[in-house]
């Protein structure tokens, strides 16, 4: 803010599409480890910046931990049209098949970020990883079917930890998730 000059400024531009990319995997990471204590700390950096209620993929992924989100029909990147409509599709198959689309191009997509290919760099590259984690959150968020998804970039393994996820507690009393018997 102090060099931009900028009283309310976020920390990524969102109408960048790799500093979208970073803030919805750290949104994305918040909901698969079940931080959202810390993803409303993050999310609000966004928000007083002015940010909140541009975007329909950054607002529906919050708005499924986060209530009071705005409702909005529009988003910044074309890249995450197919996890938009996953969010909103009835029919389960097509929702699987929209997220493996997801997942097969997501590494394409980012052509342009200053990330891709820095695994072919070998010691003088950045790369720490490829890793779709929105794709995963929505599956989680949603109960999306993942079986069909073999992709690299899928963490399977996480949206499986998230899915089964009991929080310890002093009370001895077992989480129930909403709409499962208690």
């Amino acid at each position: 803010a102090a060099s931009e000059g900028v009283s309310k400024i976020a920390p990524l531009n969102l109408r960048l599409l790799y500093e979208y990319e970073e803030c919805v995997q750290v949104i994305s990471l918040c909901i698969l480890l079940h931080r959202i204590d810390l993803l409303r700390v993050f999310v609000e950096l966004f928000d007083k910046a002015g940010c909140a209620g541009d975007d329909t993929f950054y607002e529906d992924l919050l708005s499924k931990v986060l209530p009071g989100r705005h409702d909005v029909d529009e988003w910044y990147h074309e890249t995450y049209t197919p996890l938009v409509h996953v969010i909103y599709e009835e029919d389960v198959e097509e929702a699987s098949d929209l997220l493996k689309e997801y997942c097969d191009n997501w590494y394409t997509s980012f052509e342009q970020a200053p990330w891709h290919d820095t695994h072919l760099m070998g010691d003088r590259g950045s790369y720490v990883g490829y890793w779709a984690l929105e794709a995963g959150a929505i599956a989680f968020l949603t109960g999306i079917n993942d079986c069909a998804i073999e992709d690299m970039v899928y963490q399977k393994d996480l949206v499986e930890y998230a899915r089964n996820y009991v929080p310890s507690n002093s009370t001895g009393i077992t989480r129930i998730e909403a709409g499962e018997n208690c």
